[in-house]
């Protein structure tokens, strides 16, 4: 291989690298699309772990079961950890607050986090 084919297939490589670089900076992290989902699905309405991970909330809501997945939290208990370790920390302008228990669960509530200015 001469040194202008050499070139140009390390150009190649770069623009192809550039492209995926791109493609993974445009999806949100895991953390940030699960917390995005669970606002669209709840709102700021509060929720148990179990009703989350529901058929009839994942179906209704793609980005949800999306987000469940890429987070590995595929039933309550997963979730209800996950939460549980992301509990007070900021996200995307989300955060997760444990709002309290009852009989179904801990209560988990996801609301925006004002920035700072």
């Amino acid at each position: 291989m001469n040194d202008t084919a050499l070139l140009s297939a390390i150009d190649r490589a770069m623009r192809e690298l550039q492209v995926i670089r791109e493609a993974v900076a445009s999806r949100p992290a895991p953390k940030v699309a699960l917390l995005k989902a669970l606002a669209e699905a709840n709102g700021d309405s509060l929720f148990v772990a179990a009703d989350v991970v529901s058929p009839p909330l994942t179906t209704s809501v793609p980005s949800l079961a999306a987000a469940l997945d890429q987070c590995g939290a595929r039933n309550a208990r997963a979730l209800g950890q996950l939460l549980s370790s992301l509990e007070g920390q900021e996200f995307g302008g989300l955060s997760v607050l444990r709002a309290g228990t009852d009989r179904a669960g801990i209560l988990w509530q996801v609301v925006a986090v004002p920035s700072v200015r």
